[in-house]
């Protein structure tokens, strides 16, 4: 943890704890029932923005679905240990 926050590594594992209305408000329905169906599942961190203050994080839910990304700020997520 740094004095701008916490530090993450490409490969780490956080668990999305939500996403705001405003993040979803322009998406299509079946997206925002999508995305809301991944809150609470492990993600993975692709990348750690640490001057935009933001995490890139993947989801898959199998090898056989769409894999996700999002660009969410890191208190949205915890990390996995």
């Amino acid at each position: 943890m740094t004095d701008n926050g916490p530090e993450y590594a490409q490969g780490d594992r956080v668990r999305l704890l939500r996403l705001s209305d405003e993040f979803l408000s322009d998406m299509p329905e079946d997206d925002v029932a999508e995305l809301n169906a991944l809150i609470g599942r492990e993600w993975t961190v692709e990348e750690w923005h640490e001057k935009l203050g933001q995490l890139e994080i993947t989801s898959s839910l199998s090898e056989t679905t769409t894999i996700h990304f999002v660009w969410v700020p890191p208190e949205w997520v915890e990390r996995i240990r």
